[in-house]
């Protein structure tokens, strides 16, 4: 029997009660018109600005009404976030200035947390959320209650309702940050005005507590809404040119916190401990918990002028991060934010943080974007020469990809130079257990620590943070026996020197195989290759709702590929037109004749420059219908993010990292999208790469080898197997219950 809605409303007030939440029993009329409780406001702040002494009343004023009159949201963050600044006019006195709190986040006890129970407010359509959430006379949160057992009412109802509020009364949400559903799921979601009425796909996420168990509950702590407001609440401008607002995945928040506990212990003395690896799976937010962590840094520990640098080793992930901080609002680290951009001025900066040890007067706190290869000990030998190191302790450096290049020299010089440092790794991919200088780097493999924390590929899946990804895979038609040499050399693609020597590989296994790599750039192996893609492509992307790529063996079998998808596809598809499938491949100088001749022709026929249109095709893929296929090498394997991405086509042997990099492209989640199709078309790649993790334990950790088995590739024939195997235990459970065949329950029903 359905659980009446009233029943959950009570229980939502006695928890919240629990939490130290007030109930607001007054000020209907106040809030319906202004949305800000204005007397507690001006209470409120009156205990929280004690460092205004003189002219607090018109301070606080002014501030009241300067918050109320602003009309955009992420102004507004601001103002909720660091307060607001306000210079008094006194005519011979001159300026006055000081900055007005509104809320306290040292201090929570100086704050007053209220909430309302259907609280009605002015919009195009009055609107009365269940529950509305308040500090200092602010809402700050809502949350719409739906019944927990019920066939109508569902968290779902819940969201659209909110999408409802967002449209009709937007000036709510240039206050409320977040909603909470409270249904048959208990989940939250971020909000924002939406006056242009635009249909949204924001992604509901649950929230669980540091033990991992699911507890909306915890997310409501007084201390934990503060601490997600201050430190990890922004607004920013998306990929696809959209205002949209950032809040904490559960995983994320933890793990960060995680790591903020480590360097909080170590620059105050209480531990040696400063380094940490991170491993959450590729599209868990990765790029978000370095901001929010580098922000987090910033803010506790600005009177010490922190500084920061967030370390890349590709320019296409030098770009992301540099245009993701670009685009981002509510960071207080953007204020003294850098990319650096020539080793000179990477000199420049060591030089100056030096110095600073000595003059505390030189500015040097602030955000830095590096690339690893910077530091380069030839180029910064004066530096090395005259300080020798940086003594230093409030440096945090945030490593992005920390499984790549961490054992060669430019760490080695970036380690020598900042011996007290703090350096936290991110890698969405876990370290190969040959990798070691990975976890010497970053963690304490000798004390049994390898990572500081971890999110796995089914964890991920479970909460909808990335969409499964299913495999195929198509064996060419003209394999033949090759020695088993061959084979050996594809398995070492994924295993170590040692384990390379107990390779053995059956007689059956050699004829099943595939031919050696150079069969993947063939003409006649591409010609067979983009054959299948077009007789496939449209169901496989569902009639191009979604998008398609293609990974080649090297750049000129790219071109190869443009060729024939273009014969094929113009064969299987009326109205295909060149313009769908686009070559995005680095350009160097002195290519064959053949990768030059194609530049030439497009550069002609375009009217731009290469680089230029690379990049248009990369942007558009994600924004606009066309390009619908990319074609690739090497480009955009990595940190390219485009959930319309649903199918790669892969007929290139890509080591193991860079094979998971690659096929977690088509993991993100988008609107109807249920999985990425990961499309083997070397017949070998993904059977081998699973056959490496299960015999030669790939990654020196049970968990992490059976998570990636189970969880990353799900052959398509396993998934109907599953399907089988579950109807045919819910049939026996079944008549366990009732007493007779499901089969026979068309008879009981005439």
């Amino acid at each position: 029997m359905p659980i009446p809605e009233n029943h959950v409303h009570k229980n939502i007030e006695e928890n919240l009660n629990k939490l130290g939440w007030k109930k607001l029993d007054r000020y209907e009329e106040e809030a319906f018109s202004n949305y800000i409780i204005k007397p507690i406001l001006k209470e409120q702040l009156k205990i929280i600005n004690s460092h205004i002494k003189k002219y607090k009343d018109e301070f606080i004023e002014k501030a009241i009404n300067k918050l109320m009159n602003e009309q955009k949201p992420e102004i507004i963050l601001d103002y909720i976030k660091n307060g607001i600044f306000i210079s008094l006019d006194k005519g011979r006195k001159g300026q006055v200035p000081d900055r007005v709190k509104l809320i306290d986040y040292k201090n929570i006890e100086k704050n007053i947390f209220h909430y309302a129970h259907e609280l009605k407010f002015k919009g195009n359509d009055n609107i009365i959320p269940d529950f509305t959430l308040f500090i200092n006379g602010i809402p700050l949160i809502i949350i719409e209650a739906k019944r927990e057992i019920s066939k109508k009412d569902t968290y779902e109802d819940a969201i659209n309702q909110i999408n409802r509020y967002e449209r009709e009364a937007p000036k709510l949400f240039n206050y409320v940050q977040f909603a909470v559903v409270y249904g048959d799921e208990k989940l939250y979601i971020p909000t924002y005005p939406n006056e242009e009425k635009e249909d949204r796909f924001k992604k509901p996420y649950k929230w669980k507590n540091v033990r991992k168990e699911e507890d909306i509950w915890d997310l409501l702590k007084r201390e934990r809404v503060l601490d997600i407001i201050k430190n990890f609440t922004f607004f920013s401008i998306d990929r696809t040119e959209k205002k949209t607002k950032i809040i904490p995945r559960y995983m994320q928040y933890w793990a960060v916190n995680k790591a903020f506990k480590r360097i909080i212990n170590y620059l105050n003395n209480n531990d040696y401990k400063n380094r940490g690896l991170v491993w959450h799976w590729q599209g868990s937010g990765k790029t978000f918990e370095i901001i929010y962590l580098a922000e987090l840094f910033y803010n506790e520990f600005k009177n010490r002028h922190p500084v920061i640098f967030i370390v890349v080793d590709r320019t296409d992930l030098e770009n992301q991060f540099n245009n993701d901080i670009i685009s981002l609002n509510n960071a207080n680290f953007k204020k003294n934010y850098k990319k650096i951009d020539s080793i000179e001025e990477l000199k420049n900066l060591l030089i100056k943080i030096k110095e600073s040890e000595i003059n505390p007067k030189i500015s040097i706190e602030g955000l830095y974007l590096v690339m690893m290869h910077k530091f380069n000990e030839n180029k910064l030998e004066d530096f090395i020469k005259s300080f020798d190191s940086i003594d230093k302790k409030e440096i945090l450096i945030l490593r992005d990809e920390a499984h790549r290049t961490e054992s060669g020299k430019f760490a080695t010089l970036r380690n020598k130079i900042f011996k007290n440092a703090i350096t936290i790794g991110f890698t969405g991919t876990p370290v190969h257990k040959k990798d070691i200088s990975t976890f010497k780097e970053f963690a304490y493999p000798n004390e049994g620590e390898f990572y500081l924390d971890r999110f796995f590929i089914e964890e991920s899946i479970k909460e909808g943070f990335t969409l499964p990804l299913i495999w195929r895979t198509v064996t060419p038609k003209d394999i033949k026996d090759i020695p088993e040499e061959e084979i050996k050399n594809i398995i070492k693609l994924f295993v170590d020197e040692e384990d390379a020597e107990k390779i053995v590989v059956s007689k059956k296994e050699i004829a099943e195989k595939i031919k050696l790599s150079d069969l993947l750039k063939s003409e006649s192996s591409i010609k067979e290759a983009s054959k299948y893609i077009a007789e496939h492509i449209l169901e496989d992307t569902e009639n191009f709702k979604f998008k398609a790529m293609v990974v080649a063996q090297d750049r000129k079998s790219c071109i190869l590929f443009k060729k024939y998808l273009d014969k094929y596809l113009k064969e299987n598809i009326k109205d295909y037109n060149e313009d769908w499938a686009q070559v995005v491949i680095t350009y160097e100088q002195n290519d064959d004749v053949e990768i030059e001749n194609y530049k030439k022709m497009v550069e002609e026929k375009y009217g731009k420059s290469i680089e230029e249109l690379n990049n248009n095709w990369a942007d558009n893929f994600k924004t606009s219908e066309i390009p619908k296929i990319l074609i690739v090498n090497k480009k955009l394997l990595t940190g390219f993010d485009a959930p319309i991405l649903k199918t790669i086509y892969i007929h290139q042997f890509l080591k193991d990292y860079l094979l998971l990099q690659a096929s977690a492209r088509a993991n993100r989640p988008e609107k109807d999208k249920k999985y990425g199709l990961i499309v083997d078309l070397t017949g070998v790649l993904i059977e081998n790469y699973k056959k490496a993790i299960e015999f030669y334990n790939l990654y020196n950790d049970e968990a992490i080898n059976k998570d990636i088995l189970n969880n990353l590739f799900v052959e398509t024939s396993k998934i109907w197997e599953s399907f089988l195997t579950k109807l045919e235990e819910f049939k026996m459970l079944f008549k366990s219950i009732v007493g007779f065949e499901f089969n026979n329950l068309p008879n009981y029903l005439k």
